[in-house]
């Protein structure tokens, strides 16, 4: 019953220096000014576009529908397109969040750009690059492979509509339709259409095949970070898993069944391509740049595959998707693009989907400042860990009263270290006294911090918000440059990592107090080595990770000192364990006649071997 009212004081005591910390960090967080961008729309979003594509349809239709008899003989007539593009143009239009710039050859979007995000150079961030990326569609008409990247297209804007047009022959001809989503700036809508075709022109089970091809340029400071978490990614038709191809070496993967999507994943942005109707199969490849290469990271392509029929109109609808990875962004879409953001596996999925990234968005939204969200989640875990991690300074006090005899049976048995195990062992049976529970926040901790590493790693709200020296919370925080590179360790001295290994080596030395790590100098040793390696490790991470594990330290040892001034009482401990001695005094646990009829089996076995 006690023990129930010491963990509520200790909450108690939690919440209020949460409240007192968050009242200072909205002082201090409403000091800092936050990054504003002015947006303006160049293209009018209100019309209905179904209407508009079937205006335009009944507009273009001929006059006269001449039915012709289908000749086995080669039409010699048939109008010829140019081979070679006759002079490639450039038309640029943009929204509130994208710009794109849409080129003749092709009539393809050849340039992207997000108006609102900056690489960490200060640059436009550009997902596809022109010279660097290609999107043809290539098909079969009249015995002719039509390769689209091959011509030059016909360019004409209707409202919303940007439609690029291909003469086929002197009256079917070829149409690229874009158009903006009203709810969804990052989304581009693209459309291809056949119109006043032939029917006998197009082959029997025919099929399109879409090829997209891209360099993914360089955005942020970190390369190799950015390098690791630039993938490809893909989903199946109606299938909720999605799948992926790293590229860290030239890798090629054929899809056979039905294609929802593919996308081209950067470590804060992804370019994707999604069919209404499906792929019904592809071919996709993903590899790294070249080493020497600054500027792109890895190169992707997908070839994929749609049937169409022998119809006078034929029109596949797709849309590509070109933004940051945004989780509720990405979940609105509803086609599960939200996966390609990596939160980990099982259980650090789990945390980041339904803890995390709840929680940081709230805090966000409320506060409006990424370092009061990152300090008031830290406290939010530190609260939901508070009753465990008591019982844990409970069983280090326990550990602590039995230290004398901890030492007397370390002296006693010190040439027999199986006895000394079997009597310490005995030793926590009669005291109800866990040798291990201190280690439960640190293993608590430990999934906890991975699920974090895999939310600020790709968190879109942390990249670029900054606090004091620290620049961008999604890299790593600079205060000197060294001359060299050191091996684990890089070649710039981060002082987030710095503070967080001396606050690891107080926690190590406060939560390490037990006899047993202080008489296994092989463990001591151990744990002193661990910070040192934290501070490689964390050198190189991105900033809010650090900041987060030097600030649970902190709250660590802020706690340790207020359960241990107000809460944990030695002496009342030390009677208790002498209260339990007593009324176990001459009664044997089950453990303990387990070590009682092992030793004495042990005792009949050196008989016999003796005897014989």
């Amino acid at each position: 019953m006690e023990q129930q009212q010491d963990i509520k004081r200790m909450a108690i005591a939690l919440v209020v220096i949460s409240v007192l910390t968050f009242l200072y960090l909205w002082y201090v967080g409403s000091q800092v000014p936050q990054q504003t961008v002015q947006t303006t729309d160049s293209v009018r979003q209100e019309v209905n576009v179904d209407t508009l594509l079937n205006t335009i349809e009944r507009e273009e239709q001929p006059e006269q529908t001449v039915v012709k008899e289908v000749s086995t003989e080669p039409d010699t007539s048939e109008f010829v397109m140019p081979q070679q593009p006759i002079e490639e143009k450039k038309y640029r239009f943009s929204n509130s969040e994208i710009i794109v710039e849409f080129s003749s050859r092709g009539g393809r979007p050849a340039r992207i750009l997000l108006k609102n995000y900056k690489t960490a150079w200060g640059d436009t961030v550009e997902l596809l690059v022109d010279k660097a990326s290609a999107l043809s569609v290539e098909f079969d008409y009249g015995g002719r492979l039509i390769k689209t990247m091959e011509h030059n297209f016909l360019f004409e804007q209707k409202d919303s509509l940007f439609i690029f047009t291909l003469p086929l022959d002197s009256v079917a001809k070829y149409q690229h339709i874009y158009w903006f989503d009203s709810k969804q700036p990052y989304v581009l809508h693209y459309a291809v259409r056949w119109k006043n075709v032939d029917p006998s022109k197009v082959p029997p089970s025919a099929y399109v095949y879409n090829v997209w091809e891209a360099f993914m340029k360089r955005q942020e400071k970190n390369q190799d970070l950015e390098r690791r978490y630039t993938e490809l990614y893909y989903r199946l038709y109606d299938d909720e898993e999605v799948d992926y191809i790293t590229g860290n070496e030239p890798e090629e993967e054929e899809i056979t069944l039905t294609l929802e999507w593919v996308a081209f994943k950067q470590q804060f942005f992804t370019s994707a391509l999604i069919s209404e109707e499906g792929f019904t199969s592809g071919t996709l490849a993903i590899g790294p740049a070249p080493e020497y290469d600054t500027v792109f990271l890895k190169y992707a392509s997908a070839h994929l595959t749609v049937p169409i029929d022998q119809q006078p109109t034929i029109e596949k609808k797709f849309y590509f998707y070109f933004g940051p990875n945004d989780y509720k962004i990405l979940k609105s879409l509803g086609v599960g693009l939200e996966e390609v953001i990596p939160l980990g596996w099982t259980i650090f999925r789990w945390i980041n989907k339904f803890i995390i990234i709840p929680a940081f968005e709230f805090f966000v939204s409320t506060t409006g400042n990424v370092v009061i969200a990152l300090v008031l989640l830290t406290l939010l875990i530190k609260l939901l860990l508070s009753p465990l991690t008591y019982k844990s300074y409970v069983a280090m006090a326990k550990l602590n009263v039995l230290k004398p005899e901890l030492e007397a049976l370390t002296k006693k048995y010190k040439d027999d270290p199986q006895k000394l195990s079997m009597e310490q062992l005995k030793l926590y049976q009669q005291t109800g006294v866990n040798p291990f529970g201190g280690c439960l926040p640190m293993l608590l901790q430990l999934p906890i911090l991975i699920a974090m590493y895999n939310f600020v790693i790709s968190s879109i709200d942390l990249r670029q918000k900054g606090f004091l020296w620290i620049k961008d919370f999604s890299s790593y925080d600079v205060i000197a440059t060294l001359p060299f590179k050191i091996p684990f360790y890089g070649d710039h001295v981060s002082l987030l990592a710095i503070l967080m290994a001396v606050s690891s080596i107080l926690y190590t030395k406060v939560f390490s107090q037990t006899p047993t790590a202080q008489t296994n100098p092989a463990t001591k040793w151990m744990q002193y080595l661990m910070p040192i390696l934290l501070l490689g490790f964390f050198n190189n991470m991105p900033s809010a990770l650090t900041f987060y594990y030097l600030l649970y330290n902190l709250l660590s040892l802020l706690q340790a000192w207020i359960i241990k001034k107000f809460f944990v009482d030695e002496e009342k401990i030390r009677k208790e364990i002498e209260q339990r001695k007593r009324s176990r005094k001459g009664k044997k646990s089950i453990f303990e006649a387990r070590l009682e009829k092992m030793r004495q089996m042990q005792k009949e076995a050196k008989k016999r071997r003796k005897r014989k």
